[in-house]
């Protein structure tokens, strides 16, 4: 019942922040609101250095994390469904909606109900609430006679710019691969990659050696260029430079007081407020290289200027065309007053970005055509090696996929720092219990009420006194009452001597020790579940990358991405997000673990901590390399199939595969199971019967 009416009450068990221990009237509280039960769902056994908050989400996770997954899985389902269902399978593609629908929406059902998932369950739905034993409120703390009574009932989270005009409309027509796409990326290939690869070719016309791809573009006396001359990066990348736009010193103009009155006044209106601008100011849409000049989007509503469109209406019912027109001539009027200074720097401006894109237009133009030769040799050479006539772009694509998954995986990075604390916490949380169970000695045991120890100490002995409990083992079925049989019991003979405590701390030591190590795994262990989980965002995010086609109206992404339709695009898209979840995103955690296991293992000095912390980045960069293999195999198979694209797709498949079951099938032998209190129910039938 604590647990059910949410964290505050059960942080309060535990007394204020100020006292450790809350009064006898707050424990009186307490234990009257908890409930009797005739059987236990769960026996919490908590560590008193452990704070609060750890405990309730220690809960939560135990009771909230299944139902919490999948109602956030049916958030999620039910919003995609609405949608492909109302618009069609590219309905959200470059929708602004798919991103919040998708992923806050189901992630925030995931957290409500992971934090509040049994007052929902119990309060909302009306389901029974699970049955908790914690000895703060089920041993009372004030009331001597009953803490008697339950003790012994205890078995139970710049200023200058590159000219990109003509790269950018350029770049989509050339997506798939081929010279040009080499030479707008500044990577055309010249006598130096031939003289690498042993090709044979002839020297420049004008007698140069070893001529590269910028001197016969620009300095070759035999060829000379027809391009104005400009700086060396400029030649190697055949993108000009321009000269940012500095902000002009506007003067303020003479306003009426009467106006700015108007205008704070303005602020306290809740109603629209219209304000008349140029258009032209803002939106220039011809200045495409002018930084400072791209302000569009600031205009809500659109009014001809000029006197142009007279079928233009006014969109807005209180306020009549003619004075919108009013309204925007004297915007017009005024802008045009206020830019007069600075027309002729516009203009220059302007014809700079005009003259550089047709400059980078002849350079690109003329250096593709005077490397198509030399790209025609490299590709012969490398078709037979890589598959054929898809060869070379076969590479490149495989190439540019991973690339761009290295860089996709970079925002990863930001979660290294969490990752590190609380990897590094559970790997000694982890190791502590073991070593403690090891070396348990229940006479060593810390009382927090010194007077507890006898009647712990006592019913321990009666609980594993020799004759009762040997009895009981032997008429004792393999299978107890629905539980798993410990077959590894020891056997209670004479190498452990008579005294009940020792053979208690056997008992723990070995049979349970071992148990806790099947059901939840050394300290390198941690489920391919549990890694899915926590990568649920992203999971999430897939479906908004597959749905969304990357941010874009479906049928112009497949064409960009080189594929021959959108249901292929879409289904290639899917598959290497269901094998990047799979395979490639889970490993970062186990691999984390190992390193971080292997380098705390020389020490937990500031040098060691240092090293441990770098284990993060590097941890998610392998499984970044993963996933980027995977992307740049797949789409090289779909867009340039061939049986060398089809082997080197198997090959990291089968590869990323054998690591999964290297790193998540060992230290787990049985289900998951938090029932092991109970492995011993004949001992306490016996206790029973004795006391009646």
């Amino acid at each position: 019942m604590i647990f059910n009416d949410g964290l505050m009450t059960l942080m309060a068990a535990g007394g204020n922040s100020k006292s450790r221990f809350p009064t006898a009237e707050q424990v009186q509280t307490l234990f009257e609101r908890s409930v009797e039960t005739d059987h236990i769902d769960v026996f919490i056994g908590h560590s008193w250095s452990a704070g609060r908050w750890q405990k309730y989400l220690a809960l939560c996770l135990y009771f909230n994390l299944e139902r919490a997954l999948w109602c956030s899985i049916a958030a999620w389902s039910l919003v995609a469904g609405l949608f492909l269902g109302v618009g069609g399978l590219t309905s959200l593609g470059g929708s602004y909606l798919a991103l919040p629908c998708l992923v806050y929406l189901p992630m925030a059902v995931f957290f409500v109900t992971l934090l509040f998932g049994q007052q929902l369950v119990g309060a909302v739905c009306g389901l029974g609430s699970p049955s908790l034993w914690l000895d703060r409120l089920c041993v009372h703390q004030t009331d001597e006679e009953q803490k008697a009574e339950q003790i012994a009932a205890l078995p139970i989270f710049a200023t200058s710019h590159f000219a990109l005009r003509y790269h950018r409309a350029q770049a989509p027509h050339h997506a798939t691969g081929g010279a040009m796409r080499r030479v707008l990326h500044a990577a055309a290939h010249d006598t130096r990659t031939l003289e690498r690869m042993r090709i044979p070719f002839t020297p420049c016309v004008c007698g140069d050696p070893l001529p590269t791809r910028t001197h016969v573009t620009f300095d070759c006396p035999a060829m000379p260029s027809p391009l104005a001359h400009r700086s060396s990066a400029e030649h190697r990348f055949l993108v000009p430079l321009l000269s940012g736009l500095s902000a002009p010193e506007w003067q303020l103009p003479d306003v009426p007081e009467d106006l700015l009155l108007a205008l704070s006044d303005a602020e306290t209106i809740d109603s629209a407020l219209l304000v008349a601008t140029d258009g032209s100011a803002l939106h220039a849409p011809e200045a495409h290289d002018l930084l400072w000049f791209q302000h569009a989007g600031s205009a809500v509503y659109w009014v001809p200027a000029h006197g142009r469109h007279p079928e233009w209406e006014s969109p807005l019912a209180p306020v009549p065309t003619a004075k919108l027109r009013a309204l925007n001539e004297t915007a017009d009027s005024a802008a045009g007053q206020a830019t007069a200074p600075f027309t002729h720097v516009f203009a220059a401006a302007k014809m700079a970005a005009a003259q550089a894109a047709s400059w980078a237009e002849t350079a690109v133009t003329r250096q593709a055509l005077l490397v198509a030769t030399w790209h025609d040799a490299v590709a012969q050479v490398l078709k037979p090696i890589l598959g054929g006539e898809s060869a070379n772009g076969a590479m490149l694509t495989f190439a540019a996929q991973f690339i761009i998954g290295m860089i996709s995986g970079t925002v990863h990075l930001p979660v290294c720092i969490p990752s590190f604390f609380s990897f590094q916490m559970k790997i000694q949380s982890h190791q502590l219990m073991l070593d403690q169970m090891a070396n348990f000695d229940v006479r060593a045991a810390h009382c927090t009420v010194p007077s507890d120890r006898e009647a712990i100490e006592q019913h321990v002995k009666e609980l594993f006194q020799r004759n009762g409990l040997n009895n009981d083992l032997q008429n004792a079925s393999p299978v107890d009452a629905g539980e798993i049989c410990i077959q590894k019991f020891i056997p209670l003979t004479e190498e452990y001597g008579n005294d009940s405590l020792d053979r208690f701390n056997e008992y723990v030591r070995g049979t349970l020790r071992e148990f806790v190590i099947t059901q939840i795994g050394k300290e390198l262990y941690v489920p391919w579940r549990i890694c899915l989980i926590a990568f649920l965002p992203l999971i999430f995010y897939s479906s908004v990358n597959v749905l969304g086609c990357d941010n874009g109206p479906c049928e112009e992404s497949a064409r960009l991405a080189g594929f021959s339709s959108v249901p292929q695009y879409m289904a290639v898209q899917a598959t290497g997000w269901v094998l990047c979840i799979g395979a490639g995103y889970p490993l970062t955690y186990p691999i984390l673990l190992r390193m971080v296991k292997f380098v705390l293992s020389y020490g937990a000095g500031p040098v060691q901590l240092v090293l441990a912390f770098l284990c993060c980045p590097l941890a998610y960069l392998y499984s970044t390399i993963c996933v980027s293999l995977i992307l740049a195999s797949l789409t090289a198979l779909v867009e340039h199939y061939s049986p060398v694209q089809v082997w080197v797709f198997l090959v990291i498949i089968v590869l990323l595969a054998v690591q999964v079951i290297l790193l998540f099938s060992t230290g787990r032998k049985h289900a998951d199971s938090c029932r092991c209190v109970r492995r011993q129910e004949a001992a306490y039938d016996s206790l029973l019967q004795n006391e009646v």
